[in-house]
C-alpha cells in the first residue's frame, strides 16, 4: 500500500484533508482547474485565466500557513485544505473555511473537486465536507456555517446530505452560461447538523 507523504490535517475513512504547501501550487495542475469551463460551471471562477504564478500568489497571500493553523485566523484568510484519497498523493480538490466572524461564531464553507467520476466524486465531497464541518463546529467552536450556490440542485443536495437549510434566495443574482441565475443562501446550525 502506498503511504501518503502529505501533512494530513484531518483524516477520514476514504479521504484525507492535507495542508496545502507551495509544492502543490508549483507541481500540480491545481491552477488549471479554474480554467476548465466544465469544472467552473457553477462557480465564480473561470472568468479570467488562472496561471501557476497567480495560484502561488493566492496560496501565499490568503491560505493559512501550517505554523499558523492553531492560531485565530483573520477574516481575510482561509483555512484551505487539499483533498486526497487515502494513501494517495494526488490532489483531487480543495475545501475551505473562510470569512470568519468570531463574535457571531460564524464562517463560510466552500469546496471545489477536480474529479470527473460522479458517483465517487459525491462520496469524496460528502466525506471531505463532513470532516471540515466537524472541525468547524467541534474544534473551532463555530455555531453556524453558511454557503451560497446558484444551482438549485446543489442547494437541495446540501440539504439532503448535511441538513443545510435554504434561508434565502436572491433573484437573478449570479450570471453564468449566458443567463442570470438565482442565488441560494444556505445555513447550517451546529444543533441541526447530521453527521
Amino acid at each position: 500500500m502506498k503511504k501518503n507523504k502529505e501533512d494530513i490535517f484531518l483524516s477520514g475513512k476514504k479521504v484525507d484533508l492535507i495542508v496545502l504547501k507551495l509544492k502543490h501550487a508549483k507541481n500540480t495542475d491545481w491552477y488549471k482547474w479554474f480554467n476548465d469551463q466544465v469544472l467552473t460551471l457553477y462557480t465564480k471562477q473561470g472568468h479570467f485565466p488562472n496561471t501557476k504564478e497567480k495560484q502561488i500568489k493566492y496560496l501565499l497571500d490568503f491560505v493559512v500557513k501550517k505554523k499558523d493553523l492553531k492560531k485565530k485566523i483573520n477574516e481575510n484568510q482561509k483555512l484551505q485544505l487539499g483533498i486526497v484519497k487515502k494513501n494517495k498523493n494526488k490532489l483531487l480538490g480543495v475545501i475551505s473555511l473562510l470569512r470568519f466572524d468570531y463574535s457571531a461564531r460564524c464562517c463560510e464553507i466552500s469546496i471545489f473537486i477536480n474529479y470527473k467520476k460522479l458517483k465517487e466524486s459525491l462520496s469524496i465531497y460528502k466525506e471531505a465536507q463532513n470532516l471540515l464541518i466537524n472541525h468547524a463546529f467541534n474544534k473551532m467552536n463555530f455555531r453556524r456555517i453558511q454557503t451560497t450556490t446558484f444551482s438549485k440542485e446543489l442547494a437541495i443536495l446540501a440539504n439532503k446530505l448535511f441538513n443545510f437549510k435554504i434561508e434565502g434566495i436572491q433573484k437573478e443574482r449570479e450570471y453564468a452560461n449566458g443567463k442570470y441565475h438565482d442565488s441560494y443562501l444556505l445555513g447550517l446550525l451546529k444543533k441541526n447538523w447530521i453527521y
